[in-house]
């Protein structure tokens, strides 16, 4: 690994867990009518930074090892130690995928990295579901579902928004030669 790319992930992962302990208690506690905002930093911050820095560096890893540093830092400052383990294992799974899928690829453009977004979104809610499977038993998980439905639309749009400011991001680092 480049001292370049050590970097980068050091620094976007200083600045995702400096924006979501920052911001993320104040913007999450926001709600219009039934739409709540919690968890929006994580995902638009986190998705954003795991584009940029797939478009930055190369390689098999780093987006991974970024969404692991981050993951653990700001998901241990829960109240409920285990659920935040759960929903790390969800960040940790999602930056993972998103690590082989922008690596399987070489000619990625704003289609591919929406269906990045979507399916990435998607698997950081699968470790928490599943526990809430456990919890509430399935019959109980059924009757929740359109709870944790709109919380899974609400992450996966989140995630497609920051895989979107992410690339445009990449488009003003390229016009300034960053890369």
């Amino acid at each position: 690994m480049k001292i370049r790319e050590l970097t980068l992930i050091v620094m976007f992962s200083a600045l995702w867990v400096t924006l979501e302990l920052s911001l993320g208690h104040i913007i999450g506690r926001i709600s219009i009518g039934p739409i709540s905002f919690h968890g929006v930093i994580n995902r638009m911050v986190g998705w954003a930074l795991m584009t940029v820095l797939a478009e930055q560096v190369s390689g098999f890893g780093k987006i991974t090892l970024m969404t692991m540093f981050v993951s653990i830092i700001t998901r241990v400052q829960r109240v409920s130690t285990l659920e935040g383990l759960i929903v790390a294992l969800g960040y940790i799974l999602a930056g993972f995928i998103f690590d082989i899928l922008v690596n399987i690829k070489r000619n990625r453009g704003l289609h591919y990295y929406n269906i990045i977004g979507i399916i990435t979104g998607f698997i950081a809610i699968i470790p928490y579901w599943i526990s809430r499977i456990y919890i509430l038993g399935f019959v109980g998980f059924v009757l929740s579902f359109p709870v944790y439905a709109y919380s899974a639309i609400k992450g996966l749009s989140f995630s497609v928004i920051g895989v979107n400011v992410g690339i445009t991001l990449n488009q003003i680092l390229v016009k300034y030669k960053f890369k």
